[in-house]
């Protein structure tokens, strides 16, 4: 069976402790004025994400071969190119699925989107890192705190529901 993490952003690998970090200072002024989705775009491509977050998303994808989805409303809201962000920040390419993004349906929600990205993708399965309960999704969801993101306690959890899966 094919693994794969359907990863969100905001709240998983840019935590809001990651907008206090001082790289940060332009991207979070920048978000702050933003009224224009351009703008909104700039602060995207500036931010940098929490190291210890994509540390440990690598290694996840490492220990049980799981490779990344995004599922994250980054894929609606941002015009930035996420595969070569994702590869910027430090994820690392061997990591990302080659159908890296999830469908974008407008009037769908998030548990939605990545139910037709299974029913796409015959035999996968895995698991979702974000920070927002998604009702009925179709595979287990790590819950992560929007502060936090990303930390040692989601990477066990995810990490136990990856290896029960195989």
């Amino acid at each position: 069976m094919e693994r794969v993490i359907f990863l969100d952003i905001d709240g998983v690998l840019l935590p809001g402790s990651a907008w206090l970090a001082p790289d940060n200072d332009g991207p979070a002024r920048l978000l702050a004025g933003a009224q224009s989705r351009e703008e909104l775009t700039a602060a995207a491509a500036a931010v940098r994400f929490d190291r210890v977050a994509v540390l440990l998303l690598n290694r996840l994808c490492w220990a049980t071969g799981a490779q990344i989805v995004v599922s994250s409303d980054w894929r609606h809201s941002v015009d930035v190119d996420l595969r070569q962000k994702l590869l910027a920040e430090g994820v690392e390419e061997q990591y990302l699925h080659h159908d890296l993004l999830c469908p974008k349906k407008l009037t769908a929600t998030k548990s939605q989107e990545i139910g037709l990205w299974l029913r796409s993708h015959d035999g996968a399965g895995g698991i979702v890192i974000d920070d927002d309960v998604l009702e009925g999704c179709p595979v287990p969801q790590v819950l992560t705190g929007y502060d936090r993101g990303l930390d040692v306690e989601v990477y066990r959890r995810a990490l136990a529901l990856l290896e029960e899966g195989r």
